[in-house]
């Protein structure tokens, strides 16, 4: 799957969570081996997208949207008109 694809349903996964998961949960929805999504992940956290509360060599991370990562998300859902009545 492109890399891309994977970043957008991953913030879309935790627009619609509004809290904090764990990381074994982000790799049964990317489908993604730990340390691809690390990768991932660390790429959305550089980008201020998303927040990591706890990070290790494990899977024992949290992850939770900012509101930079909320707002691409909607702006990306709307033109996919996924969710229509998300206002700007």
């Amino acid at each position: 799957m492109d890399e891309v694809i994977i970043r957008q349903n991953i913030l879309r996964y935790l627009f619609e969570k509004e809290t904090f998961v764990k990381g074994k949960e982000l790799t049964t929805i990317s489908g993604l081996e730990k340390d691809d999504l690390k990768y991932i992940i660390h790429f959305l956290e550089v980008k201020g997208y998303l927040i990591v509360k706890s990070s290790s060599y494990g899977m024992s991370y949290y992850t939770k949207i900012t509101k930079k990562g909320m707002e691409i998300i909607k702006d990306i859902l709307v033109k996919k008109e996924e969710v229509p009545y998300i206002l700007k």
